[in-house]
């Protein structure tokens, strides 16, 4: 998820303004929508998380939202760079960021889950996990976008998203830590 959260907070709005050719202000404009987005869909995330663990247990609660949460943002993503009207393009690519942050409720939850007494721990390298993505894609979006085009550049953050949404069969939330792990 770091990957493509940085892509939205370095690069969108020179995205915007360089492959959209939007004048500086319209794109700044514009690219208060994922932000909206984000703002929007966190709590409806954490909602849907609660109710379906409470439903139907960790793993299947948990990894609902956080794979409709990643899924969506690949969509959001791919949705927003392929359609050319940038009205309809600013709504995928706001959906896409705002799907990050309505999965995210439930990583943080699964990251309790698992490791009980020591949730800060495994919080923490959940968090420096993320930042790795988020150091990556700053650096890398330009490098992308300047040799093979915009579109490649920020398809790459779509598809490390839907590919970590995969991801998910395989975390076990109601598998907790022992004190041998």
């Amino acid at each position: 998820c770091g990957y493509l959260v940085y892509i939205y907070m370095t690069w969108f709005y020179i995205y915007l303004t360089e492959a959209r050719h939007l004048t500086l202000t319209k794109g700044a404009y514009f690219a208060a929508g994922p932000y909206i987005a984000m703002a929007l869909m966190t709590p409806f995330g954490g909602l849907l998380g609660d109710s379906l663990t409470r439903r139907f247990g960790k793993a299947t609660g948990r990894r609902i939202v956080s794979m409709l949460g990643m899924f969506g943002a690949g969509a959001g993503l791919f949705s927003g760079i392929l359609i050319s009207n940038i009205h309809i393009a600013i709504v995928g690519l706001s959906i896409g960021a705002g799907a990050i942050y309505f999965a995210l409720s439930s990583h943080w939850a699964t990251t309790i889950d698992i490791s009980r007494k020591h949730a800060g721990t495994v919080s923490g390298v959940m968090n420096w996990g993320g930042n790795v993505g988020g150091i990556s894609s700053p650096i890398l979006t330009p490098i992308l976008a300047h040799k093979f085009g915009w579109t490649p550049a920020l398809g790459i953050g779509g598809a490390i998203i839907i590919i970590g949404g995969l991801l998910w069969f395989f975390i076990q939330p109601e598998r907790g830590l022992t004190e041998e792990n």
